[in-house]
């Protein structure tokens, strides 16, 4: 923390309290703030970045969008998500303006809308983020690509919260396919104990799986299909990557 805040010191004196060179060390004081859990001041220093670039470069220059993305996390990790939707709403409208309403950083900004969305209970709002966001997501990067995929899993939980079971089962037995996929290759390489930190990260899919089958479609016997096999291939691998550890 003294390390930036010496740097951010130096870069004021040298170029200016609002100077956009000083941007960077305030950067690294919010992200140091945060891993402190000094969130207030993470969340000061974020207001401060935006308000730079507004002043130096314009308020629809495209290097808003990170920082109103930024500034959005940070009041969410503040519990305040009221506080988080405008810096979102903002930094959409500016990627828009300044790439393409098809621009990967719109999706990436309009899945966060979504997440937040959701996380404040408008699942109808959320659907609706999640769909424009795997729209593009999917003609820029492709079907098998991590943040489409990321995309079609969470568009699929906010389906079957909705009611819209057959929807969000396809969603979810699509997107489960493709993170196992992806997950074969991951485990392919790399050490026993990376291998299981993966295996850790993907526990939720199993949960989730088990959840819709018992909760939502406990009749539907592909909703049972999927929770089994989801649960005997996670099973297969957390094996593998132990016999991997005793061989190691």
């Amino acid at each position: 923390a003294e390390l930036f805040r010496r740097q951010i010191a130096i870069s004021e004196k040298v170029y200016g309290r609002d100077d956009i060179r000083t941007v960077e060390a305030l950067n690294g004081a919010s992200v140091s703030a945060t891993r402190r859990g000094d969130l207030d001041t993470a969340r000061d220093l974020g207001r401060r970045i935006v308000h730079i670039l507004e002043t130096q470069l314009g308020p629809s220059h495209p290097r808003l969008v990170t920082a109103l993305l930024n500034l959005s996390v940070q009041e969410q990790n503040r519990d305040d998500p009221v506080a988080a939707e405008p810096p979102l709403r903002r930094a959409i409208s500016i990627a828009e303006q300044a790439y393409s309403p098809s621009h990967p950083d719109v999706a990436k900004c309009l899945h966060a809308l979504g997440s937040l969305l959701w996380s404040r209970g408008d699942a109808a709002g959320a659907e609706a983020q999640f769909r424009r966001a795997l729209a593009i997501r999917g003609k820029v990067f492709g079907t098998d690509h991590p943040q489409t995929v990321q995309t079609l899993w969470l568009l699929g939980l906010v389906l079957i919260e909705r009611g819209t079971h057959e929807e969000g089962y396809l969603a979810l037995a699509v997107a489960s396919g493709i993170k196992e996929r992806l997950l074969a290759d991951l485990l392919a390489l790399g050490s026993a104990e990376r291998k299981q930190a993966i295996l850790d990260q993907n526990t939720s899919e199993t949960s989730t799986a088990v959840s819709l089958h018992v909760d939502e479609m406990p009749r539907d016997p592909r909703a049972a299909i999927f929770a089994l096999s989801t649960i005997l291939r996670r099973k297969g691998r957390a094996v593998e990557a132990v016999a991997d550890t005793l061989r190691a």
